[in-house]
């Protein structure tokens, strides 16, 4: 048996400058990349774990998901150079490789099957979600023997729905309707329920609804507990660091 350790960062007790101060984990945003690598051993020695046993993709808003093993330990950590390219979930059974998604309103998910002992962790802003990294988690975690109902989700903190407004053409690329309860029409522009949205899909691929949890600590607000890329200005990434322990 095992089970899922995971760490979920926020903005503090990192050392980054504003304005990505303090705990920037995203080497891609233009912050000073020591600080980046010193914030991640950071975040790494909360699960027990080191800078080198961490594992990214380089993230492109996609839908290709990696199953990873031990030879991927350390991708990804310290450039961008090395990260699994155009990736945006990883999934997998190997005990102590860390599985790293950053977000900064994006839905950050986390999965795993229990008995099985298969871990993955994905990226899903609102073009991921359309494209189909749902559906591509699901299949990596397939590909090794589970079924979507070993499943358990969660959903950590995401762009909220008041404050994600959009335009016609994401709610037409998620496929949602005007009578959805996910879309408010009733303003000038559709604000959209992002996470729920990512909840519908896992439940739709056959996940059940009692194992999937939705962290409804919302982004999308300047200088709050989370980063935020909503205002379009330079900010940090948080994001989910999660890794497979074996008990007895």
């Amino acid at each position: 048996m095992h089970t899922a350790c995971f760490h979920l960062t926020n903005r503090r007790g990192g050392v980054s400058r504003a304005p990505f101060d303090s705990l920037n984990l995203g080497l891609h945003v233009g912050d000073d990349d020591d600080s980046v690598i010193e914030n991640r051993s950071r975040a790494a020695a909360e699960l027990g774990a080191k800078l080198d046993d961490l594992v990214f993709g380089n993230q492109t808003h996609g839908a290709t998901v990696a199953i990873v093993d031990s030879g991927d330990r350390g991708r990804g950590a310290r450039t961008l150079d090395d990260a699994l390219p155009a990736t945006d979930g990883l999934v997998t059974e190997t005990p102590g490789l860390v599985l790293c998604v950053l977000v900064a309103d994006c839905v950050p998910i986390l999965l795993m099957d229990r008995k099985a002992g298969r871990l993955g962790v994905v990226h899903a802003g609102w073009r991921g979600a359309a494209s189909g990294v749902v559906p591509s988690a699901l299949a990596a975690f397939g590909a090794l023997g589970s079924r979507p109902e070993d499943l358990t989700a969660m959903l950590g903190p995401s762009i909220g729905f008041e404050a994600f407004e959009v335009g016609e053409e994401v709610v037409d690329a998620l496929g949602l309707t005007g009578t959805s309860l996910r879309v408010n029409r009733d303003g000038a522009r559709p604000h959209v329920d992002l996470a729920g949205v990512v909840g519908d899909q896992l439940v739709d691929m056959g996940v059940k609804s009692s194992n999937l949890t939705i962290n409804r600590q919302a982004t999308g607000r300047a200088n709050g507990e989370y980063f935020s890329a909503r205002d379009g200005q330079s900010t940090g990434r948080f994001g989910i660091l999660a890794v497979l322990r074996a008990v007895a």
